[in-house]
């Protein structure tokens, strides 16, 4: 632990960071009293092993004196966005919450986003679950039928599938006047407001009109839309009193555990709920609302704030924060409907419970693996090979630590050996890598695994030995046959290979150890086969394919997007067609393009 003169801080508000050898910033907090904060670092009280281990790293601290909290929020969080510091909690995907978006423009368009930057566009959400997100919009389009298109399909004037399906009134066509599109997208502005029963009043009026007129078939349309509208926010489930929009935060904390439950209210009903366990002994419920609205842009109308049971009914500086960051005033909610606490309480339960047994199976792991291995398991690298056709091979290594995997020390090898040879290209990936710890430009593991037989892993083990870096290797295989699976029994066909082993373990297919290795190798397997497809797309600009005739740019993003592997596969031109949207005549020219290709690589 780093040494540090505490009688030179002051005992003033502000904001401090701590600094590694190579200037970077570990970590960045804020203070009432820097001197009683930093005091804590230092002291003999138990800290988490996170915290643990960015002291040990930790070079020097800095701080800066701020006049008031205020101040030092604002700081601490804009210093959190800018830097990105290793050891701070950030909310990395609050950018993937996804909120429905009404465009401003002629003919306004409903489309899902992630992104909440467009000032002059109105957003509903957020929402947590993309998925059941897309049920609600297809719900919206039966009732409102506006464009989603993009404007590069919108200008080509032409109506699409969505028209055809009764989702798009088909202004591209002019299918409908202006002046009744207007009316549409006002319907969905009063719908994302929380206007619904007006919307209803609305509808049943229209409904009523068609009727005396005896436009049944018009009528019938629009009692569908009543019906439609019913059943969304029927199948939205809690619903309370207050028709305000707000976001609520439980946070319940001990020794072990801090778990946050964050629920978003709109428009007096619930969007979405998200649980998360939170490892950080400075965790600051003020500073993760802050990030959360400096990033969305959507603050509601109020937030309610629980810590360990009671109602903060008192945070001017988060308030004051989130004006300054957002423009949008907020306020503190004086209670919180029974309902909406219940359901938040429940989801931490669950979270509580999956988080126990996740660490007694993770237990169950490493002290298995360390009783196999003999040595102390703690971090773990995974390492594998890809190739096309025995070509441009290359290789890829993960990295798992403590219950997560570590993507800064994930590394890709491009293998030189352009042999189908997975021997060899092991034996290369290895001595890379054992050259890479020794100069330092990689860290060194506990426990290496490698996917594949004993052959593979007497490549490696000999890689290592030649460079005379001791580490525990072994490797993980499957059986050369299904049949070999008795799906009846516990038996599995995977084989773990042993250093000096003649035979491989053959654990339980429910074995909690084999298990964690399976989820390391697939991260491995997933991440080498990404480098592989960036190589596929690079073979295939090479070659020349934006040179067949009604392949452009955007086509083949198209392409690879849908088939990344599209020289290892075979499609039939009625499934490339279909799936990419081309034209027949394209696919074929497209098609014998690539076998000439898969020639080519193959000689």
């Amino acid at each position: 632990m780093m040494a540090i003169n505490l009688d030179e801080i002051p005992d003033n508000p502000g904001v401090y960071t701590f600094i590694d050898k190579n200037g970077k910033i570990l970590y960045v907090g804020k203070a009432i009293s820097l001197k009683k904060r930093l005091s804590s670092y230092f002291n003999s009280s138990p800290k988490s092993p996170k915290t643990v281990q960015m002291l040990s790293l930790a070079h020097e601290v800095r701080y800066i004196i701020t006049t008031n909290e205020v101040e030092a929020l604002l700081l601490e969080n804009n210093i959190i966005k800018n830097e990105k510091p290793k050891y701070n909690i950030r909310l990395k995907d609050a950018k993937s919450y996804p909120y429905i978006k009404l465009t401003e423009e002629e003919f306004q368009r409903i489309i899902i986003t992630r992104d909440t930057s467009d000032k002059n566009a109105l957003y509903f959400g957020p929402f947590v679950n993309v998925n059941s997100l897309r049920g609600i919009l297809n719900e919206i389009l039966k009732i409102f039928p506006i464009r989603t298109c993009s404007d590069g399909i919108f200008k080509k004037k032409k109506v699409c599938l969505n028209y055809q399906i009764k989702q798009c009134s088909g202004p591209c066509e002019e299918m409908i006047s202006k002046e009744d599109y207007k009316k549409l997208v006002d319907e969905v502005k009063k719908l994302f407001t929380g206007k619904v029963s007006e919307i209803k009043e609305n509808l049943k009026e229209k409904m009523f009109d068609y009727s005396k007129n005896l436009l049944f078939e018009e009528a019938a349309k629009i009692r569908d839309r009543i019906n439609a509208l019913d059943s969304l926010f029927t199948r939205q489930g809690v619903v309370i009193n207050d028709e305000k929009s707000s976001d609520i935060f439980i946070l319940k904390e001990d020794q072990k555990f801090k778990i946050i439950c964050s629920l978003f209210i709109r428009n007096g009903k619930l969007l979405s709920v998200k649980t998360e366990f939170i490892d950080d002994d400075d965790f600051d419920i003020s500073l993760y609302i802050l990030q959360l609205y400096s990033i969305t842009q959507q603050p509601p109308e109020s937030i309610g704030i629980i810590v360990n049971d009671t109602l903060i009914k008192n945070s001017d500086p988060l308030i004051e924060a989130v004006y300054k960051t957002t423009g949008h005033k907020v306020s503190l909610m004086r209670s919180i409907d029974k309902k909406i606490l219940e359901i938040g309480i429940e989801n931490i339960e669950v979270e509580r419970e999956f988080f126990l047994k996740k660490q007694d199976n993770l237990k169950k792991s490493l002290e298995k693996l360390s009783s196999l291995t003999n040595c102390d398991v703690n971090t773990i690298e995974c390492v594998d090979i890809s190739h096309l056709y025995g070509k441009n091979v290359v290789g890829a290594s993960v990295c798992w630590s403590n219950g997560e995997f570590i993507k800064s020390r994930y590394r890709r090898y491009k293998i030189t050996n352009e042999t189908n040879d997975d021997f060899t290209a092991i034996y290369e990936l290895m001595s890379r890598k054992a050259n890479n710890i020794l100069d330092g430009s990689e860290q060194r593991s506990d426990l290496y695994i490698i996917d594949g037989g004993i052959g593979q892993l007497n490549a490696a083990l000999k890689a290592f030995k030649e460079k005379n870096l001791n580490a525990f290797i072994i490797s993980i295989s499957k059986g050369r046959s299904l049949k070999e699976q008795r799906f009846d029994s516990e038996e599995t066909i995977a084989s773990i290979h042993l250093p000096n082993r003649k035979n491989p373990v053959k654990p339980k297919r429910n074995d909690p150890m084999l298990l964690l290795i399976e989820k390391i190798r697939d991260e491995a397997h997933r991440f080498v086969i990404n480098y592989m497809r960036k190589s596929y797309e690079k073979i295939l600009l090479k070659s020349g394919i934006l040179d067949v005739e009604g392949i452009g740019e955007k086509r083949l993003k198209k392409i690879l997007s849908t088939y990344p592997d599209i020289l290892d596969r075979e499609i039939t031109k009625e499934e490339l067609s279909k799936n990419c949207n081309l034209p027949l005549t394209i696919v074929e020219k497209l098609i014998h393009y690539i076998k000439k290709i898969k020639d080519e690589v193959k000689k």
